[in-house]
C-alpha cells in the first residue's frame, strides 16, 4: 500500500485516513473473506467435534424433497444409516413392523415413539417429522 495516497485529517478531535475508493473496497472485500474463512472453520471445527454431520449433497436433496412434498424422512435416514427397520425398531423400543407403518404413512407414531426414532438414527426430531 501506498501511504503517500493516504490523506490524514482531524475531524472533531477524531484522527481520520482518507483512502482511494478502489483501496476502500479492497478492504471492505478483504474484511468479508475473512469472515467467510472464520465461518468455515467454524464448521470444521463443529465437524471435527462431532457437534456437526456432513452428507452427500444427494442425500440432502431426497431430504429436502421428502421435507416439500409431506413425505416421510425416517426411511431414509434410516437406508443412509444403513438400519433396517427391525434395527431402527429395536433401538426405538417399538417393532419393525411398526417402522414400516410409520414410514408408510399408516401410523404417525407418539411423540415419544417419533422421539426414541429420532435418538436411534442419530438426528433431531425436526429432521424426521
Amino acid at each position: 500500500m501506498q501511504t503517500e495516497k493516504l490523506e490524514r485529517v482531524v475531524k472533531n478531535g477524531e484522527r481520520y485516513v482518507m483512502v482511494p475508493e478502489t483501496l476502500f473496497d479492497d478492504l471492505l472485500e478483504d474484511a468479508d473473506m475473512a469472515e467467510e474463512i472464520a465461518r468455515c472453520e467454524a464448521v470444521s471445527r463443529a465437524i471435527a467435534a462431532g457437534k456437526m454431520e456432513c452428507f452427500p449433497a444427494s442425500f440432502g436433496k431426497k431430504l429436502s424433497e421428502a421435507k416439500h412434498k409431506g413425505g416421510n424422512r425416517i426411511g431414509l435416514w434410516r437406508d443412509y444409516r444403513g438400519m433396517t427397520r427391525e434395527v431402527l425398531g429395536r433401538a426405538a423400543g417399538v417393532s419393525g413392523q411398526y417402522i414400516g407403518m410409520i414410514e408408510a404413512g399408516r401410523r404417525t407414531g407418539s411423540a415419544r415413539t417419533l422421539k426414541n426414532i429420532a435418538g436411534a438414527l442419530a438426528v433431531d426430531m425436526d429432521d424426521i417429522l
